[in-house]
């Protein structure tokens, strides 16, 4: 079923022949015709990227087609070949219609036979229009066009060709088009020319004519400029990491012409957004990066190396030849070419160093490629042949260092045996996919170290080898087969680690070349599939590392890693693409901690500690042991009396009226100095049970740790700490009949609500859900009575207004002076558990079980716009950045996601460090950094410095500006403007 049209015509061509052509036929149906207060005439859909493009993105080219009203076909050979044409074409015949679809021919032949295109003589027309026109349709031809890179409406010939295509998009015969398009222009003169005498002969009234007619075109401007942007910020986040750039510099324009809510979101996206560079490389097979990043080696048909940091070409190519494997050695001086011959090259040079490794014997002039293998001094190489031997070389000399190793022959050429240095040098491992066995040798003896390992199938006639690649530490080693499965392996068993890791759509493809590698730092594996796509896994728990990287619109051959979280790709698209990894993940390494589940995490009001709350040592169970149960909601899971119970509820009423001597150290409270990541000295351990919730002081000085009572019993209490003592210094029991949820300090530091369950008890009444306390001396102020337990509870920056969030959904507004409920926020449609005042007091943000987080205006109580939808599961706190235009959550799907206020748009990619739900989520003070606590037992900080100031950060990414010429065709209706 279509969908309204937000398209006059959807345009499909050949990126990469017809790319000038399609921009200048765009501008055509644009332009003519245009009323003089229309951006366009028509509205024409155009990809800027390759039309071989990732299937991941199919979903935002169906979206187009399906709100196009017509189909332009830009029709030659290479169109005809292109499998993503053909897509495009396939999609319209199945929901569009013949009338809507029209030709233009730009190369080859369109000839028509009896009843059918003659498809003996046609060549620019895809299959797949075999018999689905019943007559012969016009088309406009547009050969002669092709190689003129000027072509406007100016030229005669060219505006007639449009003016055919225009007329039938408009749906009007050509003559009756044309001749409206010259009235159109006539009316236009005339009504200039009106004006001026009209001006001429009431003087009098110029001054109120030419101010009316100043504030008019500076709204028909600004609306024009608002339309511009929002169509380039559509565009930009098309382009995604297709073409990262472009997507950059077009997301820069839209907010520079017009800085609305949508075009900062989309300002944020990009500044997020993974994607770094695209090189054109077409052919290329083979990439490995220097050890300091500064170098991009690429092979194909020879090597080209690249400068990392301009993606300019450094020299002229070198090693001609079927390249299909390279490596550095560890300085970074030499470069080892794996082709139909193996050689050694200097770096700085490009010549090469020592005789090339000869031919297998017995085999002379018969063409071999070969997989190499460098050793970290660059003295050695390892070479497998495609005839299954695999031997040891000395680079200087040329000569066989051992016989070949242990290997299986096959009888015909098959795919070579892969092999790889451990990082000491001392052990080699390889994989013969002849026979699909890991092997280990001891290269100070030349014997192998225990028995071969089966890691895939045999591979009798494959034509593509596995891949594989150490851990940095060499205390892990990934391969990767045609079959699209990584296996991790433990070099010193042999036995396999964890379960084998399965990318995007690789299947077992004769010639598809697998790729796998580590990180620099071992945190990551990567490995390319064959939908183009990047896989990323943690390098020690193997859990993936959020979606894959989607830009290529090929099989991804080779990847590999730089420092400084760079990434390279290479694909059969005809692209090396560099990923910008650590930007995508926007994680640091967690902070240390040895504890249960945490709850809540808050920066002191100087952003100088970091604290965190959770499970203490006793919640985990008798003896030490560590619970069963899932925690999977707002639940607790404790282990009482040697069995693991779940907690919502508690089971008696123990209220105290002030501090009492803390005895123990109740509620787990974890501190950290955020400068150095380094873990402040706390003595977890004693009676303590679970703190939910964690508040500074306004002086941070101390900290408020809420939570369960010492003795487990599941009563709410609150622990107040010296934070630079790292010791509690009272505690009192708050009067709630179950565990203490939440709590938040008001703005001047006088009360600190709790939140809390109401649950009653068998010997005791139903409690009072919010208690307000003395910060100070632990005396109860005011308690309210709302119902059902409350999960989360926030101030409003004038410390006027209480809201809580319940279990029933509903989140309610309490006066503090008075006392009285004064409303409340309705809309959830499960237990809500995260609230947050925005900084200046006009928005409050709430979130939930039901997955949704809703935006509400304090004064009217009214929802503002949709529900913000993303996360998978229960969102458990939500966080206003400290200039309120961000909103962070995190959710029971273990990710956090950043959304901008005004657009209400998620503008980053799902930040995916934890591996269960994320309780909680806190900005530091300059908004710089986001940390998270989740069941994981993990607090990690995300940098998120970018939203900060995110033009500045696309300029330093985009290493430049939009030039005149790219101004022009892509926003051809504004005068040209510097973005950066």
């Amino acid at each position: 079923m279509r969908r309204p049209a937000d398209y006059d015509a959807f345009l499909s061509y050949s990126y990469a022949v017809d790319r000038p052509l399609a921009a200048a036929v765009q501008r055509g149906l644009h332009t003519l015709a245009r009323h003089w207060y229309q951006a366009r005439a028509l509205r024409v859909f155009r990809d800027q990227t390759s039309l071989s493009a990732n299937p991941d993105l199919w979903d935002s080219i169906e979206t187009a087609l399906r709100a196009s009203r017509h189909f332009i076909l830009m029709a030659s050979p290479e169109a005809a070949a292109s499998p993503w044409v053909r897509r495009e074409v396939a999609h319209w015949q199945a929901e569009g219609t013949r009338e809507t679809f029209h030709i233009v021919l730009t190369s080859g032949e369109i000839v028509w036979g009896d009843g059918d295109f003659d498809w003996e003589r046609t060549t620019a027309l895809p299959p797949g229009l075999r018999g689905w026109f019943a007559a012969e349709p016009q088309w406009v031809n547009l050969g002669w066009a092709r190689a003129d890179t000027q072509l406007s409406l100016l030229n005669g010939r060219f505006r007639d060709e449009v003016a055919t295509l225009a007329a039938a998009v408009h749906g009007l015969p050509k003559d009756v088009f044309d001749g409206e398009d010259v009235r159109r222009h006539r009316r236009s003169v005339r009504l200039r020319r009106a004006a001026v005498s009209g001006l001429a002969l009431l003087t009098v009234l110029t001054t109120l004519l030419g101010l009316l007619a100043w504030r008019q075109q500076n709204t028909t401007e600004r609306q024009r400029d608002q339309a511009v942007a929002r169509e380039l910020a559509t565009r930009a986040a098309e382009l995604g990491d297709r073409d990262p750039r472009l997507a950059r510099l077009l997301s820069l324009a839209a907010w520079r012409i017009a800085p609305l809510p949508e075009t900062r979101a989309g300002l944020l996206a990009a500044a997020g957004r993974p994607g770094r560079a695209v090189i054109e490389s077409p052919g290329a097979t083979a990439v490995a990066v220097s050890p300091d990043g500064r170098l991009i080696a690429v092979g194909g048909g020879s090597v080209r190396l690249w400068d990392t940091a301009t993606r300019r070409p450094v020299g002229e190519p070198f090693a001609a030849g079927d390249v299909r494997t390279l490596g550095f050695s560890a300085d970074g001086g030499r470069l080892v070419v794996g082709s139909d011959e193996v050689r050694v090259y200097d770096v700085a040079t490009r010549t090469a160093v020592g005789s090339p490794a000869p031919l297998p014997e017995g085999l002379p002039g018969v063409g071999t490629l070969r997989t190499v293998a460098i050793s970290p001094d660059g003295a050695t190489i390892a070479v497998g042949e495609t005839f299954g031997d695999l031997g040891l070389w000395d680079v200087e000399t040329g000569t066989r260092l051992f016989a070949p190793f242990e290997t299986v022959r096959p009888h015909i050429p098959s795919a070579a045996p892969v092999a790889a240095f451990s990082p000491d040098g001392k052990t080699l491992a390889a994989l013969n996919p002849h026979d699909g066995k890991l092997r280990f040798w001891d290269l100070a003896t030349g014997r192998p170290r225990g028995a071969p390992v089966a890691a895939y199938p045999r591979q009798t006639t494959a034509l593509a080898w596995p891949s594989l690649a150490y851990r940095p530490d060499g205390m892990r080693i990934a391969t990767a087969g045609v079959d699209g499965v990584v296996r991790v392996w433990d070099p010193a068993t042999g036995k396999p680690v964890g379960a084998p890791l399965t990318g995007g759509g690789r299947t077992r493809q004769e010639k598809e070349l697998p790729s796998v590698a580590f990180s620099a730092d071992g945190a990551l594996v990567a490995a390319g599939n064959a939908d183009g796509t990047v896989s990323l896994w943690r390098g020690d728990t193997l859990e993936p590392v959020g979606d894959p990287l989607a830009g290529h619109g090929g099989v991804v051959g080779a990847v590999a890693f730089g420092p400084g979280g760079l990434l390279v790709s290479a694909g059969a698209d005809g692209t090396v693409r560099l990923w910008d990894v650590d930007a995508r993940l926007r994680r640091v390494s967690p902070l240390p901690a040895d504890t249960g589940p945490l709850y809540s995490v808050a920066w002191s009001p100087d952003g100088a500690t970091i604290a965190a709350g959770g499970h203490g040592a006793a919640g985990l169970g008798a003896r030490g042991a560590p619970v069963s149960c899932r925690i999977d909601g707002w639940a607790l899971c404790l282990a009482l009396e040697g069995r693991s119970v779940m907690v919502g509820g508690g089971t008696s009423a123990h209220p105290y009226t002030r501090w009492s001597d803390p005895g123990g150290h109740d509620g787990t409270l974890l501190l950290w100095d955020a400068a150095t990541r380094r873990r402040l000295p706390n003595p977890a351990e004693g009676r303590s049970a679970i703190a939910n919730s964690v508040v500074f002081g306004l002086d941070g000085r101390v900290v408020f740790a809420t939570g369960v009572g010492a003795d487990l019993d599941t009563r709410g209490t609150v622990t107040r700490w010296s934070a630079a003592q790292q010791v509690p210094i009272g505690i009192a029991s708050v009067e709630l009949s179950g565990p203490a949820w939440a709590s938040a300090l008001s703005p001047d530091g006088r009360l600190l609500a709790v939140g809390g369950d109401d649950t009653g008890t068998a010997d005791g009444p139903r409690t009072d859900p919010v208690v307000l306390i003395d910060p100070v001396d632990g005396r109860r102020v005011a308690s309210f009575p709302e119902a059902g337990a409350v999960y989360a509870v926030a101030f409003s920056p004038d410390g006027r207004t209480l809201a809580a969030a319940t279990e029933t959904g509903a989140v309610g507004l309490w006066d503090v002076r008075s006392r009285t409920r004064t409303g409340e926020l309705a809309g959830h449609s499960g237990p809500a558990g995260a609230v947050a005042y925005a900084p200046d007091g006009a928005t409050v943000a709430t979130a939930g079980a039901d997955g949704t987080i809703r935006l509400w205006d304090s004064e009217t109580g009214e929802q503002v716009g949709v529900p913000l939808r993303g996360h998978g599961g229960t969102v458990f706190s939500v966080a206003f950045s400290p200039d309120g235009t961000l909103l962070a959550s995190g959710g029971g799907d273990n990710s956090v996601r950043l959304w901008e206020v005004a657009s209400r748009r998620q503008v980053n990619e799902r930040f995916w460090g934890h591996a269960l739900p994320v309780r909680s989520v806190a900005f530091s003070p300059d908004g710089r950094t986001l940390a998270s606590a989740g069941l994981d037992r993990a607090v990690r900080l995300w940098d998120v410095g970018h939203t900060v100031d995110p033009a500045a950060v696309l300029c330093a990414q985009a290493g430049g500006s939009l030039t005149e010429e790219e101004w022009d065709q892509h926003i051809p209706d504004i005068g040209h403007r510097p973005v950066c």
